[in-house]
């Protein structure tokens, strides 16, 4: 698990990367700070008190059941082609890869830099097989770059076109 000043420094870097995306990964971040980190993130009226009661428990259990509680809303804004949601479903997965500190993290960063497409199911693939989740009972094996006209494939086919073993 990722300390606090990791957790600190990641923050800071994605506040000053600043883009529509980045903000979700900081709110799920600052969310596992304990209070006294969190304090120049929240507002002013929040107390010690409340900020602890609300707050996630940071444990290693919490978040993968995050991972795997979440993980059909993620596969259901890829399969309705829901671009900003399947975009910010991925980072709130950026968020809770980096805090579990298991390797992972890196792995599907790279994996989305060298390509987001098909809404991110390759990355939420990724995630599903590092996790133990079986991403092919929610997959609608409907692939495509578009809400449109775009041909469709198969998750097969367009693993094959990414280089990815199915």
């Amino acid at each position: 698990m990722k300390t606090q000043n990791e957790i600190l420094i990641k923050i800071r870097g994605l506040i000053y990367e600043r883009n529509l995306f980045t903000d979700t990964q900081v709110n799920d971040l600052v969310c596992h700070l304990e209070y006294e980190h969190a304090k120049e993130f929240i507002k002013d009226s929040c107390t010690k008190e409340s900020w602890t009661a609300d707050k996630a428990i940071y444990t290693k259990k919490n978040l993968m059941k995050e991972i795997e509680c979440y993980m059909n809303f993620a596969w259901s804004k890829a399969n309705d082609r829901r671009g900003l949601s399947a975009e910010r479903s991925l980072q709130h997965m950026f968020a809770w890869t980096f805090l579990l500190d298991d390797g992972f993290y890196e792995k599907l960063f790279i994996s989305y830099v060298e390509g987001y497409e098909f809404y991110g199911k390759p990355q939420l693939v990724l995630i599903c097989e590092n996790y133990g989740i079986d991403w092919k009972k929610l997959d609608d094996d409907k692939w495509s770059n578009s809400e449109e006209d775009d041909p469709e494939f198969t998750a097969q086919e367009a693993m094959k076109t990414l280089g990815i073993e199915d």
